[in-house]
């Protein structure tokens, strides 16, 4: 009964008790484990046999399994004794999961979904290894292999997959396809993939791990058939024809009026060539003032008019580019059904759930796009109506295609091809999966034996507040310089004195100026205030005219970077475990008893946190997190139940949450004012020496 109904799990606790041993019953208690395979990796079980040497002495072991159904030993560990006349005796700091924890290269049988024909067991690790997309094989996939490659490391067992070619599928009498099918028949320890756990399947599956967010949609690039109001030229865009014209017709007629008040003046002395006069225009345009400034009161007026009209004319320019960059925006499909009737030629990742969406059709507004979109034909030139995103990229990029997809399968390679130009034309509209936006779950089988060893996804839920460095956060002057732009520039600077002072060498006449002259100049440059003294040389002049276009374009790209981290950056808080406990939060942990056997188990480390004060319930908790500056350690997702019923959308976004593991993996071994070596496992590397320090206190262990 044991057996069939899986009663030896963490739901009863069992404690079985042996007669005294004799010649012809000591086997017995043996023999009946054995044969109960209800035992189990998380059995709490604990049986009391007498001693042989000490009569009314008994030893009390921890029975448990790493896999009964696998054929696996049945192992025990002294827990303590017990005895009528001194009561327990238990062992020193035992913990029940690090006994099970290390697996011993035991071999889990594993299920994955990959797509593709001819694919064995024994390439699985290596297709699901490999960097970037792979055909066949959804992003989640990967990530979901990612993190139980990090189990399998930290727990020490090796995986033989079987590969799948679905999620899942009936057959009309019933059977379960696919994946999940694999999962309820109990053929598999653990499922190498994510899935969404609709309510449906809650009673057939166990999930151990919410991490992934899947979200379809179509993405496409605008372009003048479908709408676009983009120039094509962001530089330029605030400078329409009329705007030049406007521009040159103005410059001309500065040169007109300034030569004309020059001849109108009495004295002829004032009067000079017409090109001299455009070079006025063109440095009181660039903001340099004039070589020579004229004695005539009018011609001064209009140059101060001109340099007043260049600064507003900048300005007018910076405005524009900013204000556009925010405001405008570019028509295009907004929703499917606009999508649908668009000109745009419609293609799908080639998924299995693609392909039975367009079989099945069961999905809102999939009918009508199978008839407008996937029936008509195509030439050969146009990309085909099943595609990977490495193939589709390129004629997203030309325009006239939309894919649909997982929005993060697509967004890497679009960063490698397309330019920021391309990028900003770039739409995306919800997906036909829009209804199952929902976080994907690592799922194990029902009543699973590994189900608590596995269920790790513990952490730090804060709210970020003011003194946490959260939503006062602002942004550094100099963050835009970083250490290679500062490099870049001085070696600029410096490869520029090294010119100027080289063409002083070929110029007797330069020669004779000071050693610093130059560096002056070029500092004058780099304010744009021009340079004290002007050259006969061309070489000379192109070389200074160089560094002030240099530095015009570096007070813009300063300009811009700072806006650009204004609009981008996101509110900021503790990263990692370290930093919460440095940060101003008050810890606080659930109501749990794996959470009070943590502190239970180091209760002898000074700084142990045992008191009741540091527990809550999740509804307690999650007020507490509304008022900000506290922590609450617990399972993710018995929080986010309760935050999405109290919080608003603001709050929610203020939400941070610190891992707890898969990040890497720690191992220490320590006793209080012992010299201790740690070392930091990170999955895919060597495991490497952290520090050697002695131990005082510690809080936090893996």
């Amino acid at each position: 009964m044991v057996s069939k109904h899986r009663y030896m799990n963490n739901t009863v606790s069992w404690l079985l008790l042996s007669h005294n041993r004799t010649a012809d019953r000591g086997d017995l208690l043996p023999r009946v484990l054995w044969n109960t395979a209800g035992i189990q990796m998380n059995s709490d079980l604990v049986t009391a046999i007498e001693t042989t040497d000490h009569r009314g002495v008994f030893n009390l072991f921890d029975i448990y399994s790493k896999g009964r159904h696998l054929c696996k030993d049945i192992f025990q560990t002294l827990l303590g004794t017990w005895s009528a006349d001194g009561g327990f005796r238990l062992t020193p700091n035992y913990s029940p999961y690090k006994i099970r924890q290390n697996f011993n290269f035991l071999q889990l049988r594993g299920v994955t979904v990959i797509d593709r024909e001819n694919v064995t067991s024994g390439k699985v690790d290596q297709l699901l290894g490999e960097p970037g997309l792979t055909k066949g094989i959804v992003a989640f996939v990967k990530y979901h292999y990612a993190l139980l490659v990090v189990l399998r490391d930290f727990h020490n067992f090796t995986i033989k997959f079987r590969p799948t070619r679905g999620w899942a599928g009936r057959l009309r009498s019933g059977y379960r396809l696919g994946l999940l099918g694999v999962v309820q028949r109990h053929e598999t320890d653990v499922a190498a993939t994510g899935i969404i756990m609709r309510l449906s399947r809650q009673p057939e599956l166990d999930s151990i791990h919410y991490s992934w967010a899947f979200e379809t949609g179509f993405i496409y690039k605008i372009t003048p058939d479908i709408g676009s109001k983009s120039e094509g030229n962001g530089f330029v865009a605030p400078f329409s024809l009329p705007v030049w014209v406007a521009l040159l017709l103005s410059l001309a007629l500065s040169v007109l009026v300034l030569q004309y008040l020059a001849r109108l003046s009495v004295d002829e002395r004032n009067t000079r060539a017409t090109m001299a006069y455009v070079l006025d225009v063109m440095a009181c345009v660039a903001q340099q003032g004039v070589p020579n400034v004229s004695r005539l009161v009018p011609t001064r007026v209009a140059v101060i008019v001109l340099l007043v009209a260049n600064l507003v004319l900048y300005n007018y320019y910076t405005s524009t580019v900013v204000s556009g960059l925010l405001s405008s925006q570019m028509i295009g499909p907004e929703t499917i059904a606009q999508v649908i009737d668009s000109p745009l030629l419609l293609s799908l990742t080639d998924t299995g759930y693609h392909r039975i969406l367009l079989r099945e059709q069961t999905l809102p507004y999939s009918t009508r796009m199978h008839e407008r979109k996937a029936l008509p034909p195509r030439s050969p030139n146009d990309l085909p109506l099943f595609t990977d995103v490495e193939h589709a990229v390129p004629y997203l990029r030309r325009g006239g295609h939309v894919l649909h997809c997982e929005l993060t399968e697509v967004y890497p390679a679009i960063a490698n091809q397309f330019t920021a130009n391309e990028i900003c034309e770039l739409r995306t509209v919800e997906g036909l999966y829009r209804y199952d936006i929902r976080v994907m779950a690592f799922v194990l089988p029902k009543h699973s034996m590994y189900s608590e060893l596995f269920k790790i996804t513990l952490g730090f839920i804060f709210r970020l507040t003011p003194e946490l460095n959260g939503a006062t956060r602002e942004t550094s002057y100099l963050s835009p310089f970083t250490d290679t732009t500062w490099y870049s520039v001085a070696s600029v600077l410096a490869l520029v004195l090294g010119v100027l002072q080289c063409i002083a060498i070929f110029h007797a006449e330069l020669s004779s100026r000071a050693r610093n002259h130059y560096l002056i100049d070029t500092i004058g440059l780099i304010a744009q205030q021009g340079t004290a003294q002007s050259s006969a040389y061309i070489s000379l002049r192109i070389v200074l005219y160089a560094v002030l276009i240099m530095a015009f374009l570096l007070y813009n790209y300063y300009t811009a970077s700072i806006v650009g981290e204004l609009l981008s950056s996101s509110n900021q808080g503790p990263a990692t475990i370290d930093q919460l406990l440095n940060a101003p939060l008050a810890v606080m942990f659930a109501n749990d008893s794996y959470n009070r056997a943590l502190a239970v188990q180091h209760a002898r480390v000074p700084g142990a946190m045992t008191s009741d004060r540091i527990y809550a319930d999740v509804r307690t908790a999650v007020q507490l997190l509304k008022l900000g500056g506290y922590a609450f350690h617990c399972e993710l997702t018995e929080a986010f139940r309760a935050i999405a019923s109290h919080f608003d959308a603001h709050e929610i976004c203020e939400l941070r949450t610190v891992s707890r593991r898969f990040d890497a993996a720690f191992s220490v071994s320590y006793y209080p004012g012992s010299i201790v070596r740690v070392t930091f496992t990170v999955p895919g590397h060597h495991t490497l020496p952290v520090w050697r320090r002695k131990v005082v206190a510690m809080q936090f262990v893996a």
